[in-house]
């Protein structure tokens, strides 16, 4: 899949998609409910992908994408579909939901030679995204390189705790 798409010259775009409060739904209503929930999410993407994508479900209430062979109009016109998909509530047990999502984006071969390194960085986008509240975040190496400054100020501050008491 990788070779091809860079023989081809075009990008594989990785998507990391986490269903937003997904645990309040699962604690208020039920695992029965939050597993027709992930069902009916993984019908309804599987409806709208492209034959060229792939879709698994990554476990708890994240889903990764896979898109070979693609330009960044196919990238942003996904996220535009997954939008959609998440517009359109959910029946469910006589409920109506609507649900809302994160989604972290990784760019072969931009931002990985390879599919663990992209799907990393895709997490970490979604990682970002979740943090700043965005609907999509694009990997870019300077989250990773704030992830880092962060782990290491928080291992100083526990150090510094430690040494006051």
């Amino acid at each position: 899949m990788l070779k091809e798409t860079k023989e081809e010259e075009r990008l594989l775009a990785v998507y990391f998609i986490d269903l937003a409060r997904f645990k309040n739904i699962n604690d208020s209503l039920g695992h029965s409910v939050g597993d027709e929930v992930l069902k009916q999410m993984a019908d309804r993407f599987r409806t709208v992908l492209d034959q060229k994508l792939f879709l698994t479900r990554a476990g708890g209430d994240e889903f990764v994408a896979v898109a070979p062979r693609v330009n960044y109009q196919f990238i942003l016109a996904y996220v535009r579909t997954i939008q959609q998909v998440l517009a359109r509530p959910l029946e469910i047990e006589g409920r109506e939901l609507i649900l809302s999502a994160n989604i972290g984006i990784s760019v072969f071969p931009f931002d990985g030679e390879d599919l663990n390194t992209l799907l990393g960085h895709a997490d970490m986008a979604l990682y970002h995204a979740k943090e700043e509240g965005k609907f999509y975040q694009f990997y870019h190496r300077t989250i990773n390189q704030r992830l880092i400054r962060e782990t290491i100020l928080e291992s100083h501050l526990h150090r510094a705790i430690e040494i006051k008491y």
